[in-house]
């Protein structure tokens, strides 16, 4: 009842394609949740696909007012970018100083390694918050 799930893309009809499948665990930064998903190739005899991921807002499993990977063509927020063939691994996160943000990396199984720059919804950064006792 409390969260969110998404429906993947089905095979439709192709027979060289399996259906879109998410394999590895998700990571969560910044309120976004970041996860690859694969696409097998139907043919058993060689174990290719390709691989896509998804940048969600955390709350609601939908892209953010400020897109986290940017805009298409269209002006829609893009929530989920091609990696090209091969299984991905889960997202590697850097966090750099501010402003520069955060990079993400994901290794395919075809040993490219890809760099993603999303644009995260909440701050990276936390904040020293303290008080003090004024004694007289």
């Amino acid at each position: 009842m409390d969260g969110w799930v998404i429906a993947l893309p089905p095979n439709t009809g192709s027979t060289t394609l399996g259906a879109e499948r998410s394999i590895v665990n998700p990571s969560l930064i910044g309120g976004a949740v970041f996860f690859p998903t694969f696409t097998p190739s139907f043919d058993i005899c060689v174990s290719t696909g390709t691989s896509n991921i998804y940048g969600l807002y955390y709350l609601t499993g939908t892209g953010y007012t400020t897109p986290i990977f940017g805009v298409d063509g269209a002006g829609k927020a893009v929530e989920k970018v091609g990696l090209g063939q091969g299984l991905a691994s889960s997202v590697a996160m850097q966090i750099g100083s501010q402003p520069t943000g955060m990079s993400g990396f994901v290794q395919s199984s075809n040993s490219s390694i890809i760099k993603l720059s999303p644009k995260p919804p909440a701050s990276l950064w936390s904040q020293y918050i303290s008080w003090v006792s004024q004694r007289y």
